[in-house]
């Protein structure tokens, strides 16, 4: 295939130009023959499944250049950071074969010295370095680096994150990381105000913070207001209380509804409610969370109309106040890219919940949801959610 000769013309106006290019074709080439040569490191079956093209296919150079990068990335996550991959097409013109050599040459093998952190001017380096899979002393490995500047684009405290290999001065075998990162906020503060005919003004206000003073730790505490009902929940958790990412949070919730001053039924609500919760790492996408909580509701009754949903259960349990133990199980798999916009990969989550014996009311409830995205071009994403949930009681009726 060749360009023989292009030619450039322009408009009598000079606003334009035209450009005829001629273009040679060429005869199809077919592969005759695949060769794998120099010091492979891997058993040659395994580097030859990393070849796109096979004896017979038509010659294809998107292929052999994908097929020189899979080699090399592979030799990169075995400590081989700079290996050359050369592929050499000797061409039959009278059979219209290639016969196609690809020339391995691994380089030394490469140890990380250190990981430098640059740009984390709040965030402490702790909490880079806990979501490393790359060890510093240990050999390079490009997947593991790979896998690490995805866990901190996760964490959404940065806008951008770099890594980069920088060889050591004076030896051909060592090389620093250097972590580049352009932190953004990883907070927030609302404020609302607002106006219904039965709630009259609501106010609302809440604190989010997903980076305390740089140390990764999760805060939020929101509250809100209206003329029959108080709401107010404050909750933290640390993903870190040991070093292998167990994680441990807590959850106080209250709110409290008088739905007689709304003229529409006559009765109050009132509910308290603690949970602590564990996160548990299974592998680098997949989790485990147990929570335990304890929650009081109480549903006062007053002279006028009362749903009789509500009278039937206050009947049903015998008190107007209930209390329940719940327990959750919930495993979540995680492979988006970005914490904030992601553009490929998802989320699948699936939990049970238990209202444990003790309860005025048991139950149990499942809850599973699959999410994705897709990029369609453009710097378009699409995104597909899907949720299905089940429950009952059990136990006493």
């Amino acid at each position: 295939f060749a360009l023989d000769s292009s030619q450039v013309t322009i408009s009598q106006d000079r606003r334009s130009a035209y450009i005829d290019t001629s273009v040679k074709e060429g005869e199809i080439y077919t592969i005759s023959d695949i060769h794998l040569l120099g010091q492979l490191r891997l058993p040659e079956k395994d580097m030859r499944r990393l070849v796109f093209l096979h004896n017979g296919d038509l010659f294809n150079r998107r292929a052999v250049e994908a097929s020189s990068d899979a080699m090399k990335a592979i030799l990169a996550n075995i400590g081989y950071a700079y290996a050359k991959v050369t592929p050499v097409p000797k061409l039959d013109h009278d059979k219209r074969t290639v016969d196609l050599t690809f020339y391995v040459e691994p380089g030394p093998r490469v140890y990380v010295r250190r990981i430098v952190f640059e740009g984390n001017t709040r965030t402490e380096d702790q909490v880079l370095r806990r979501q490393f899979r790359q060890l510093e002393g240990g050999y390079y490995n490009q997947l593991a680096i790979d896998r690490t500047k995805v866990r901190l684009q996760q964490l959404g405290f940065f806008k951008t994150v770099d890594i980069n290999k920088e060889r050591v001065a004076g030896v051909d075998d060592e090389v620093d990381l250097h972590v580049k990162v352009a932190e953004q906020s990883a907070g927030s503060l609302q404020f609302g105000v607002g106006y219904s005919q039965y709630a009259g003004i609501i106010i609302s206000a809440s604190v989010t913070q997903n980076n305390i003073m740089g140390t990764g730790d999760k805060f939020s505490i929101s509250a809100s207001k209206s003329y029959y009902y108080t709401n107010a929940n404050i909750s933290y958790y640390n993903p870190y209380v040991t070093e292998s990412g167990i994680g441990l949070g807590y959850n106080l919730a209250y709110s409290k509804s008088n739905y007689g001053d709304t003229y529409l039924a006559n009765f109050e609500t009132n509910m308290k409610s603690f949970s602590v919760n564990m996160g548990i790492p299974i592998t680098d996408w997949d989790g485990l969370n147990f929570s335990l909580g304890l929650s009081s509701n109480r549903i006062n009754t007053y002279d006028g109309y009362t749903p009789q949903v509500l009278t039937d259960y206050i009947n049903k349990i015998g008190k107007k106040t209930d209390h329940s133990w719940d327990g959750t199980v919930t495993w979540t798999r995680n492979t988006k890219n970005n914490y904030w916009a992601p553009t490929h990969g998802g989320q699948l989550q699936a939990s049970i919940t238990a209202a444990l014996p003790g309860s005025t009311v048991q139950y149990i409830k499942f809850f599973g949801e699959a999410n994705h995205y897709w990029p369609v071009g453009g710097g378009y994403v699409l995104y597909l959610d899907g949720q299905v949930g089940y429950g009952k009681t059990y136990g006493k009726d």
